[in-house]
């Protein structure tokens, strides 16, 4: 734990800077790094004197003299540097021009001299990589009066860029919806597949390109982890890259990655699975749960807005509290006593989760609780493929799950994923998908051509399929599901094919599944 306050030219509180009060799981080295990002907040190198209060731990004085070397506050050295008008901690005292900084100590309650400090005493060595990124931090040069944001990820990116929204409405800016005119850019990312990773870094470079003078990007999400090489390669300083554990100071709030929004609900983050294409693991880490009562916090302040429905956002709804030895019926219990006029819709839950819970599942759908629309992603019918894609389940667990739902809960609206051309799938493995495909009425569906996540175990595999065959796969696939779908539904063939020309069809992909005007994949 740590505690700085800010001190007036009679060395009381400076009641206008608030305190730091701030803790680390990490160890010594990450403690200080700690202490650094903060001093460097709240404009150090305009103090007249920096004093470092602990007991007699070894480990606080070995790393104190290269504290001082870091800052830049040897003693007797001068500091002329002006001070920032927003900062109240960064101005000169009247009359002075420039600063003495010297740094103090006192050990166990007893001050010592600059000079106390040994000359042998060693720099502390660098702090773990993702605490370094989690302490990263930039201030930004003046309030922003306008801002602009735009989302290229997912449901779950999509509430963390509007909490960040609310909070710089919150803060007195105005949104607008041309990035030419603003002051600060919110751009979320997405790195879900490779075009959405590239199309991040290229959308980010072509904002940069159009900023208006003195303005400013905050570029956040997941891309920014698993691409930053590519972004640094082509941003300048007035792009400000914000990871899965950094934050952007703009005020006195930070603007994060990983934030709640009022238009939903974060109740996680990070995911429980290992799954061998997918790299949201890479910057989202291990699934990290919020407990109840902090969920039931945000839901009280989402609440408030029209909607009786609560979005419960995670890149795996299903494996809330996991990581704290419960489950997601737990947390739907203790909504529901807290919330009982609300319903709760979950954005993914993989199936392997589902089966776990799926009696009181069904049972919280059938009540009202738990929306009858659910995101249960299949990703493939083929058992092999499942278990080279480390899903954690098995073809027959998808039908299990998929037959529960469509004949226990009137009116349930199931939307899934398919992924064609996972490496080492066979003709029979499609054929297999195809007709998980075909056999139920789905409301939504996305079928992907497979796409390869650099630092991904599907990277590594052999047997890769090519590009070309995966969209014929994709193709063949989301075919033979309209055509099912439209069977279904009554439609005649004209009837499918202006809806196929309106662009009306109940599937999504990242290939061009038919050509042009034609039904014909």
């Amino acid at each position: 734990m740590l505690t700085i306050y800010v001190l007036d030219a009679e060395g009381k509180r400076d009641r206008t800077v608030p305190s730091v009060i701030d803790g680390t799981l990490g160890d010594a080295n990450a403690v200080f790094e700690l202490l650094r990002y903060h001093l460097r907040r709240l404009g150090e190198h305009q103090a007249e004197e920096l004093t470092l209060i602990g007991d007699r731990a070894k480990w606080i004085w070995t790393r104190a003299e290269g504290l001082r070397d870091d800052l830049g506050l040897a003693p007797e050295r001068s500091r002329s540097r002006s001070a920032t008008r927003d900062n109240p901690a960064t101005r000169p005292k009247p009359g002075a021009g420039s600063s003495r900084c010297s740094i103090n100590k006192v050990e166990g309650g007893r001050r010592l001299p600059p000079q106390a400090f040994k000359a042998s005493a060693r720099r502390p060595s660098a702090p773990p990589q993702d605490f370094q990124r989690y302490c990263t931090a930039v201030t930004s040069p003046r309030q922003p009066r306008r801002f602009y944001a735009e989302n290229l990820g997912c449901g779950p990116a999509a509430v963390d860029l509007e909490r960040n929204v609310g909070r710089l409405l919150g803060d007195g800016a105005t949104r607008t919806d041309d990035p030419a005119v603003a002051d600060i850019l919110l751009i979320q990312t997405c790195s879900f597949l490779n075009s959405q990773a590239e199309m991040s870094v290229a959308r980010v470079l072509e904002l940069q390109a159009t900023l208006a003078p003195g303005a400013r990007i905050v570029a956040l999400g997941c891309a920014i982890d698993t691409e930053r090489t590519h972004f640094e390669a082509g941003v300048d300083d007035r792009v400000t890259l914000v990871g899965a554990r950094e934050s952007y100071l703009d005020g006195e709030a930070p603007i994060t990655s990983r934030m709640q929004a009022a238009v939903g609900v974060r109740i996680s983050r990070g995911c429980a699975s290992q799954c061998a294409f997918c790299s949201i693991r890479l910057s989202q880490g291990n699934v990290a749960s919020l407990n109840p009562a902090e969920v039931a916090e945000y839901v009280e302040e989402a609440r408030r807005s029209d909607d009786d429905v609560i979005h419960l956002y995670s890149e795996d709804v299903g494996a809330w509290g996991l990581d704290r030895g419960q489950g997601l019926p737990d947390l739907l219990s203790h909504l529901h006593r807290t919330f009982p006029a609300l319903r709760f819709r979950a954005e993914a839950i993989s199936p392997q989760w589902f089966k776990l819970y799926q009696r009181a599942l069904l049972d919280f759908i059938r009540a009202g609780i738990l929306d009858r629309r659910i995101y249960c992603p299949a990703q493939s019918g083929s058992s092999s493929v499942l278990r080279a894609m480390r899903r954690g389940y098995d073809a027959a667990m998808v039908h299990d799950v998929y037959d529960a739902l469509f004949t226990e809960v009137e009116g349930v609206e199931l939307y899934t994923d398919f992924i064609l051309g996972f490496p080492g799938e066979t003709a029979a493995d499609v054929e297999e998908t195809a007709l998980l495909a075909e056999r139920y009425p789905y409301w939504d569906t996305r079928i992907w051509a497979m796409e390869t996540r650099p630092g991904t175990r599907a990277a590594t595999l052999a047997q890769q399929v090519p590009a070309q065959e995966r969209e014929r796969r994709a193709r063949l696939v989301a075919m033979r599901y309209l055509r099912a779908r439209w069977a279904r539904d009554g439609l005649t063939p004209a009837e499918a094919t202006r809806r196929f020309l309106r662009g009306q069809l109940p599937v999504r992909s990242n290939v061009a599944l038919f050509e042009a005007g034609s039904l014909n994949p």
